[in-house]
């Protein structure tokens, strides 16, 4: 038995290499990191961000025709899709409101 074949019902190491999301882009900045991922196995796209510093992080499913935009400016596309995100409250943190 080799790696792409297997019994019936188990997964095989290809099958599982082609469903774990492969790096086409990465960037980081001052805790923000930024990647644009794809799956072989479903042909799925996505921008994956996190920030270090506040914990919060988004994910984003994108079309070939705007991947590296989305990529480039994921908090516009995230704001434009209506994606929410939660960035947890520091206790120290103080709650300004405006009157």
């Amino acid at each position: 038995m080799n790696e792409t074949t297997s019994r019936e019902g188990a997964m095989t190491r290809t099958d599982t290499t082609e469903r774990m999301p492969r790096e086409l882009a990465h960037r980081t900045s001052d805790g923000l990191e930024v990647w644009l991922l794809w799956t072989k196995a479903d042909g799925r796209l996505f921008v994956l961000v996190h920030d270090g510093r506040l914990g919060a992080s988004f994910e984003l499913e994108v079309d070939a025709s705007s991947a590296l935009d989305a990529f480039e400016h994921p908090y516009a596309y995230a704001a434009f899709r209506g994606v929410e995100y939660t960035v947890p409250r520091r206790r120290d943190q103080t709650v300004v409101t405006a009157s």
